[in-house]
């Protein structure tokens, strides 16, 4: 009888706590203890809540005012543009004070507001004749190459749009081509043609300018500047053929294009 009455009250315990071990052991003296319902009810509804997300999940979403920030990218660009001489060239007067100017650069754009860059480029720096004398007439054309270090800062910024700041530092190399025809002061008809080329170690450059850039689409940028170049270059006569071109400042003008690869925030 005292059997029969544990029997029952096993299978009764085990149909409250949902246990099928219970109510398979109800019949046996061996069975598990019981345990109560508050117990296997919490352990249930742990383990229906799974694993917790990482930190920070969904975070984004539950910071409505949260900005996203740009983040860094390789910058591709390359830049076409008009260098006008703004000083007087040594030797003779100038019939042409503006060039060409073509140049490629790799930047890093470090976040929305600044940049670094290293360039090339390589720009015209006019052409000079001189008068028709006694002996012969001759033209010299000169170019520069330079190199550049660069720094750009964006003050101002309105959606895609950006007003930036431009300084940079450089070294270039100035170059120069002659060509004459020269002849004997009693004798004309032998003029004779003749021609060389020269140029020189680099000297420094520092650049100051200012422009708008904007964002054509994700990766692809445009800029317009306007800037003030400065080059402390020598005179002397470079590799036995013409006189370098002295110290220069130039105003330019160019526009350009870039290409933004991600590197992640």
């Amino acid at each position: 009888m005292k059997r029969s009455w544990r029997a029952a009250l096993f299978g009764l315990a085990a149909l409250v706590a949902g246990s099928p071990d219970a109510s398979a052991g109800a019949g046996d003296e061996g069975a598990l203890p019981l345990q109560s319902p508050e117990a296997t009810g919490g352990r249930r509804a742990g383990a229906a809540q799974g694993p917790a997300p990482p930190a920070g999940w969904g975070r984004a979403d539950a910071e409505p005012g949260a900005q996203r920030r740009d983040p860094m990218a390789l910058q591709v660009g390359v830049d076409l543009g008009l260098a006008a001489r703004l000083d007087q060239p040594p030797l003779w007067t100038p019939t042409e004070s503006a060039g060409l100017l073509l140049g490629a650069q790799l930047g890093l754009r470090l976040g929305p507001e600044l940049a670094l860059a290293v360039a090339y480029e390589h720009l015209g720096l006019g052409e000079q004749k001189s008068e028709v004398g006694l002996t012969g007439a001759a033209t010299v054309s000169r170019a520069l190459d330079s190199a550049w270090l660069g720094l750009r800062t964006y003050p101002l910024r309105a959606g895609p749009v950006g007003a930036f700041l431009h300084i940079g530092l450089g070294a270039a190399w100035q170059r120069a081509e002659l060509s004459a025809v020269a002849w004997l002061p009693e004798q004309p008809s032998t003029a004779q043609p003749f021609a060389c080329h020269g140029s020189t170690s680099p000297g420094p450059g520092l650049r100051a300018a200012a422009g708008i850039e904007t964002e054509l689409s994700r990766p692809l940028r445009a800029l317009g500047a306007v800037g003030l170049d400065v080059y402390r270059l020598d005179d002397d006569i470079m590799d036995g053929c013409v006189p370098g071109s002295g110290s220069a400042s130039l105003l330019t003008v160019r526009i350009g294009l870039s290409y933004d690869v991600d590197l992640g925030s």
